[in-house]
């Protein structure tokens, strides 16, 4: 007699099922991973609705400024140019959405911008002549862009000063960033005793002659008459002078020389329209002998009044 088993364990069957179930979590896990990567990717482009959406209401808040305020304040023009060219890319968004951007003025006429209008260049530049008297505002439109920066730096350096950084000042003229130079128009020069700043102010004023400077004006002050030549031999056009001569001199004949002086200097500028000088001497000036210099005549249009100064006097603040 045989028995047969009811129930036999077949191999093919069991691993069958195994596989069965394997390959079930790997389609689990990678429909999770799609559909991880497929959430991550709409919460990515919500908050970038979000983000874009709320610069479009500051440009529009700008806008708003702008038209509210342009007949009392230009400074806040000023602001809202620069929030435009920020914003330039949102500006052009604006043109192509405007359901988006208007959904609440669907009734009302819209005005479409151009996508390529941008605001003169001249507009700019009267306006931003408007903050003339505004440092920190002609700063930051200094900042704002290249095509700001040759308007904004001929209001800011109107008036340079610059007396023990002289070679700071020349390595700035002889930088690729320079663009004070073609601005310059007054050149003051101050020298005592000391010879070594003759050195710094002729390498000074060649660093301007190199830089294309033209300067109309030249202001020498001291104890010393020679940066006249070097201004002479870098700039021979300059059309005003001026002298803030300080004489040290012990007899009139001493003094009556080197006011003569200032004379001779005076001729080399052949196209000197102004000529002013102030004298200060140490000692009283009724004694200066002026006949001798009748025959010095500079080429000089205009006379300012020459002052013969005392120490002390009120006129040389």
């Amino acid at each position: 007699m045989s028995f047969h088993p009811l129930f036999m364990r077949d191999d093919d069957d069991s691993s069958h099922s195994t596989c069965s179930h394997d390959d079930f979590w790997h389609v689990l896990l990678c429909v999770g991973f799609v559909g991880a990567a497929i959430a991550w990717t709409c919460l990515a482009l919500i908050l970038l609705s979000s983000l874009i959406h709320h610069c479009i209401l500051l440009y529009r808040r700008a806008l708003n400024d702008c038209a509210a305020c342009s007949k009392e304040n230009l400074l806040i023009i000023i602001d809202f140019y620069c929030y435009l060219c920020i914003l330039h890319p949102i500006r052009r968004l604006r043109v192509l959405c405007n359901s988006y951007i208007y959904p609440r003025f669907r009734d009302r006429t819209i005005v479409k911008v151009p996508r390529d209008s941008i605001l003169p260049q001249e507009l700019c530049e009267v306006i931003i002549h408007f903050c003339s008297s505004e440092r920190e505002t002609l700063l930051t439109c200094s900042l704002v862009c290249k095509a700001w920066v040759p308007t904004s730096r001929c209001l800011l350096c109107t008036y340079v000063h610059s007396r023990d950084h002289v070679r700071e000042f020349v390595k700035l003229l002889q930088s690729p960033e320079n663009t004070i130079s073609p601005y310059v128009r007054t050149v003051w020069l101050e020298m005592y005793a000391k010879r070594d700043r003759l050195i710094r102010y002729r390498h000074a004023l060649r660093a301007l002659a190199n830089a294309d400077a033209m300067p109309t004006r030249a202001i020498i002050a001291g104890q010393s008459l020679e940066p006249v030549t070097e201004l002479h031999r870098y700039f021979p056009y300059i059309k005003r002078l001026s002298f803030n001569y300080e004489d040290l001199g012990d007899n009139d004949a001493i003094s009556a020389a080197s006011f003569r002086r200032i004379l001779w200097y005076s001729s080399l500028f052949c196209h000197l329209e102004r000529l002013s000088i102030r004298f200060l001497r140490q000692r009283g000036t009724e004694n200066m002998p002026l006949s001798s210099l009748e025959e010095c005549k500079p080429h000089a249009t205009t006379f300012t009044i020459v002052e013969m100064l005392e120490p002390g006097s009120p006129s040389l603040a």
